[in-house]
């Protein structure tokens, strides 16, 4: 059975491969105790790299090197400067697969799959994900993901990687694979970490059925996620499920007749917008201030309240362009198309719409074109 040996700073059977030092074993056990404890905080992160960073060039056993560098990337990660986490995680993997042997690999896959997830670089995670799943069907003795958390967890992220590179029908298929592998009641289990995996397949379903023009049966499982995320997820996390309540709630709005009832559902938008603003107060997320003012100007829109839209977009825009995040720059220009449109300007409309499209070739996340993409095919199908 495989298992995953980056786990264990040290075992008996290594002490007699090529280089091995005792003195560097001894800083990687200091190490792998500090980031192992229960739970453990920043300061744990930071004895670690006290503890291997000083001896980064001594000689030392190839696994005991690749425990180094994995020591840095978790703790790198750990104050959010992915950049360099990724650096030592790829360090560590060259030497993993020169190593060749599949269980060093497993938790530098999940890892960087992880790490580069949450820097919006989904080819990356979808590509250590499949590696991951690979390498647990060929050597892990087990028939399919669902017999170890890791591999479904794995399993879940792939799907959301796939959703985001608009892969839409891949990602349907996985999360098909996770429904049917997850256990029975997985979003009341006593275990938080298997509450959270299915809240996480619950919120990649709902994007899902939203891309696919199907807001009422995405609203259900956004909101389940979205509490289980306020319960047990991080602030970050929990402002983004909030967040895309409020955008699936003024989806239906768009779509109900009648200005009263599209304002009366478009008002339902607030509460988890302020769930949102609780969330991230401390936070200083920036990136979910700006999705905020968009929902604020989508909801301003639809209930038809007086205010600078273009002046609150452009803003929100700018902040995408600083922070070198596509996603919310292609969010700003399409909620900046949406309202030339709402003033009747369909020609700057269509300019927005290209920028969208512009911005996201090439990108990480083209799935969130295609509201750009279908507001373009509506303006042009009504020209003619």
């Amino acid at each position: 059975m495989l298992y995953h040996s980056l786990r264990f700073p040290d075992l008996t059977e290594w002490h007699g491969e090529q280089n091995f030092s005792f003195l560097v074993r001894a800083f990687l056990i200091a190490a792998y105790s500090s980031i192992q404890r229960n739970p453990h905080t920043l300061k744990d992160y930071a004895d670690a790299v006290s503890a291997i960073e000083p001896h980064l060039n001594d000689q030392m056993a190839l696994r005991q090197r690749i425990r180094a560098f994995y020591v840095m990337g978790l703790a790198f990660a750990a104050v959010g400067n992915y950049p360099i986490a990724l650096h030592w995680l790829d360090e560590a993997l060259d030497l993993a697969y020169d190593l060749s042997d599949p269980s060093e690999l497993l938790d530098l896959l999940f890892v960087h799959g992880n790490i580069s997830r949450g820097m919006l670089r989904y080819r990356d995670a979808a590509m250590a994900y499949r590696d991951y799943l690979d390498i647990v069907e060929e050597y892990g003795g087990q028939s399919n993901p669902g017999e170890t958390p890791l591999a479904l967890d794995a399993t879940i992220q792939l799907a959301g990687a796939e959703f985001f590179l608009a892969h839409y029908d891949v990602a349907d298929q996985l999360l098909t694979q996770v429904r049917d592998l997850m256990p029975p009641l997985a979003l009341t289990a006593p275990d938080p970490e298997l509450r959270l995996m299915a809240a996480t397949a619950d919120w990649f379903q709902s994007q899902i059925y939203r891309w696919k023009g199907y807001p009422e049966q995405a609203i259900l499982p956004a909101t389940t996620a979205g509490n289980l995320y306020a319960e047990l997820g991080s602030p970050i996390s929990a402002a983004r499920g909030q967040l895309m309540i409020a955008e699936i709630k003024l989806d239906i709005a768009e779509r109900a007749s009648g200005i009263t009832r599209r304002s009366e559902l478009a008002l339902e938008a607030q509460l988890p917008v302020e769930k949102a603003l609780s969330l991230i107060a401390k936070s200083g997320d920036r990136i979910s201030r700006g999705l905020i003012s968009l929902i604020d100007v989508r909801l301003s829109r639809l209930i038809g309240r007086e205010q600078n839209r273009i002046s609150i977009i452009e803003q929100v825009a700018n902040m995408g362009h600083q922070v070198d995040d596509e996603a919310l720059m292609a969010q700003a220009f399409t909620a900046w198309g949406a309202e030339l449109v709402a003033q009747g300007d369909k020609g700057a409309a269509l300019h927005r719409y290209r920028e969208v499209r512009h911005i996201l070739d090439g990108s990480d996340v083209p799935a969130l074109g295609i509201w750009a993409l279908r507001a373009s095919r509506r303006i042009e199908e009504n020209s003619y």
